[in-house]
């Protein structure tokens, strides 16, 4: 077996994270009634503070009717009195004490500290960690942004297997982003590599991107089912590929960025895949980064062993 190059290409990246304290805030929306709803986050990363009101706040007008604008309000509020806070003052486990909000029945949670490449990123997965209306945000634009960008994470893992697996076996370079035509007028049926032995396709399972990714994920699996049939049509000319495989890197509790919750549904989207592969008799295989996924391709392509 010829080693890979020792590349440091894991996901996420190291160097790339750094550490960042945030924290949900709350409002009662009827005095003394106990009910709490998450309206915004604060957040700090080194001399960067960042707050953000619930986008999604928007749809508690079918609740509250006109009065909804009342809690944006409220929100808009609180937190730039916060910010200013944090900004003076930084954000440490006592805030909740140290901080006055200038608006009566808001309140916040417990400070979280984690790590993330940007500030946004971590907004964003706590949002859907702490709030149940993000993270039911209905289907449409968000689902089609959301395909979108799993779909440029995946091109992005693509390319480093692929920069990864040419710097030991250059002539493999030709294996990848294979183009077939299924019928005359018909799409072109990509593949993210078509070898000797293997022909796979790459996905990235994330929390922030959860929906768009399974999408994608399963639109890949019917490609691979089409290759299949087309594998005896004479579409891998040469070459005898017995194996059809998603190769899927997905976020697991190594990413500290990312809270129980938010694993727990990449792992049920990971089963959904599964499922779905299963239907097709095809293989969803998992691979933690793109330096597995490259070493995986090359000893099949070597030994042919894996099934």
């Amino acid at each position: 077996m010829t080693p890979l190059t020792p590349l440091d290409w894991n996901f996420p990246i190291a160097g790339e994270l750094r550490e960042v304290s945030l924290v949900p805030v709350y409002i009662e929306p009827l005095a003394h009634s106990g009910e709490l709803l998450c309206i915004g986050m604060a957040a700090r990363m080194g001399e960067q503070t960042e707050t953000r009101v619930l986008p999604s706040l928007r749809r508690l007008k079918g609740v509250y009717g006109p009065a909804y604008k009342t809690l944006l309000v409220a929100a808009e509020c609180a937190l730039a009195s916060l910010a200013t806070h944090i900004g003076r003052y930084g954000l440490s486990s006592q805030v909740g004490t140290e901080w006055g909000s200038p608006v009566s029945g808001i309140s916040l949670g417990t400070v979280i500290t984690t790590t993330s490449r940007t500030v946004e990123q971590v907004i964003d997965v706590y949002f859907r960690a702490f709030s149940s209306l993000a993270a039911t945000d209905s289907p449409g634009l968000s689902d089609e942004r959301e395909e979108r960008g799993a779909g440029i994470s995946a091109a992005r893992l693509e390319r480093m297997v692929r920069e990864l697996l040419t710097s030991v076996r250059t002539e493999l370079s030709d294996n990848f982003n294979r183009t077939f035509q299924v019928a005359q007028g018909a799409r072109a049926l990509r593949l993210g590599y078509a070898g000797r032995r293997i022909v796979a396709n790459f996905s990235l399972l994330w929390p922030t991107q959860l929906t768009g990714a399974v999408r994608s994920s399963k639109a890949k699996l019917w490609d691979l089912a089409q290759a299949r049939e087309g594998a005896g049509q004479g579409w891998f000319s040469g070459m005898s590929p017995h194996s059809f495989e998603l190769l899927v890197h997905q976020a697991s509790r190594d990413d500290v960025i990312f809270p129980d919750g938010a694993i727990v549904s990449v792992n049920e989207a990971f089963a959904e895949l599964e499922a779905e592969a299963d239907r097709y008799d095809l293989r969803c295989r998992p691979l933690r980064g793109a330096q597995l996924m490259a070493q995986y391709l090359l000893e099949t392509e070597q030994d042919g062993t894996h099934g």
